[in-house]
């Protein structure tokens, strides 16, 4: 066989060849695994647009600014990857998923073609594949399925938190080293209860999302939120802080809120209103001290000293009743120092003799009133306690009861 027969045969198979795999049944097609992890930002171009972004979750900042569910994000994306190699469709696409990296020039576009009924197509690479229909839902609808009704963000770990009505602040607590009140007054505050009530905020989820109003509508904004309350929970700089302002009530009692930097309109609950926005009284530790029992050998009141007996370690029983009192009965209320008349001293020291606390105290009828660093704590007392502390400071009628008001019911 000459040569040139030989190339002529070896042509004709090559043809043959190249035929047989174009025109292949699509169900031979090799399937592409599209990858979009690593992506921050997704827009949808074309008839309807939107863009939404990551940081910590996913985000929606375009066309309204509003938080997304980022567990239905996330599953929407996984059903963009479950691709099926399909045929070209007839028509043009009418929509471009775009995929980008924040800080980088990575970039991927996805021609998106879908009609009324069937999956949707994409095309990646040249090729075209067919997904599921359910990906069509953002491109048909917006991002409004995938809007959260949460009112805060989960896993808030704020620095300070702070409430105001109008101009004024009525709370503001703020971590240190430990938590402590620092508006209406100068306190400690109880750790336990902060991270209660952050847990619990957490938590709170609109009832309704009426809509959507942007910052540039500050009229429309003044109508409904004219005298705003507003709670704020600061961060460092590795934490960015939040704020929700409620506004206007409705006729059920329930209030518009809108958390800053975003615009959708949430309704919340009356009773979930209430909660975010508390009294101080309750962040205040309920009892007079934080001691350990244990480490208070005498106390005293006015010139009557209580001890532990040397032997047993125990004290008498109005002393029983005074540690008690300081160490661990919670206050009923709590009142501003200045509400009351001077009281008389009250003090428990340790074996050494060193101060452990330092107060005043005051009979207010069937209670009694126990105030140091500007707080008073009123706290319940039995008549056997009343007339011990009547004997000690040298009177039968010390119920000088204080007509301004507490700082707050407990």
């Amino acid at each position: 066989m000459s040569w040139r027969m030989t190339a002529a045969v070896f042509l004709v198979v090559l043809a043959g060849m190249v035929t047989a795999y174009w025109n292949r049944p699509i169900s031979l097609l090799n399937s592409t695994k599209i990858s979009l992890d690593g992506y921050t930002n997704i827009e949808l171009r074309g008839e309807s647009s939107w863009t939404m972004s990551k940081q910590a979750d996913w985000s929606s900042i375009h066309p309204i600014r509003a938080r997304l569910l980022s567990s239905q994000v996330e599953q929407w994306i996984r059903l963009l990857e479950q691709v099926q190699p399909c045929l070209a469709p007839n028509g043009v696409p009418s929509h471009t998923i775009r995929f980008t990296q924040s800080g980088s020039d990575l970039t991927l576009d996805l021609p998106v073609w879908f009609d009324v009924v069937g999956p949707a197509k994409i095309q990646f690479e040249s090729v075209w594949y067919s997904v599921s229909s359910e990906v069509l839902e953002p491109i048909r609808f917006g991002l409004a399925p995938f809007r959260t009704s949460q009112l805060l963000p989960l896993a808030l770990s704020p620095t300070t938190i702070k409430i105001k009505v109008g101009n004024s602040t009525s709370l503001e607590l703020v971590r240190t080293s430990s938590w402590s009140v620092r508006e209406p007054l100068l306190a400690p505050a109880d750790a336990g209860a902060i991270q209660t009530w952050l847990e619990a905020v957490e938590s709170k989820s609109a009832v309704a999302i009426l809509g959507h109003v942007s910052q540039d509508h500050a009229e429309l904004l003044s109508g409904l939120f004219p005298v705003a309350a507003e709670l704020s929970l600061v961060g460092d700089q590795s934490v960015p802080g939040r704020s929700i302002r409620f506004g206007k009530r409705l006729p059920d009692g329930s209030r518009l809120a809108q958390v800053r930097g975003e615009d959708v309109i949430f309704v919340v609950r009356p009773e979930d209103a209430a909660f975010m926005l508390p009294s101080p009284t309750r962040f205040l530790v309920p009892t007079c001290t934080t001691l350990v029992p244990e480490r208070v050998h005498t106390i005293v009141v006015a010139q009557q000293a209580e001890r532990r007996n040397s032997v047993t370690g125990r004290f008498g029983s109005a002393g029983e009743r005074l540690l008690e009192l300081l160490t661990s009965t919670p206050a009923t209320n709590f009142a501003l120092a200045s509400s009351f008349a001077n009281g008389v001293i009250i003090e428990a020291f340790d074996r050494s003799g060193e101060t452990l606390f330092s107060g005043e105290i005051q009979i207010e009828g069937n209670q009694v009133a126990v105030w140091s660093d500007g707080l008073a704590r009123i706290l319940p007392l039995d008549d056997d306690l009343v007339s011990w502390i009547q004997e000690a400071v040298g009177t039968t009628d010390q119920d000088q009861s204080s007509s301004l008001p507490p700082v707050g019911a407990s």
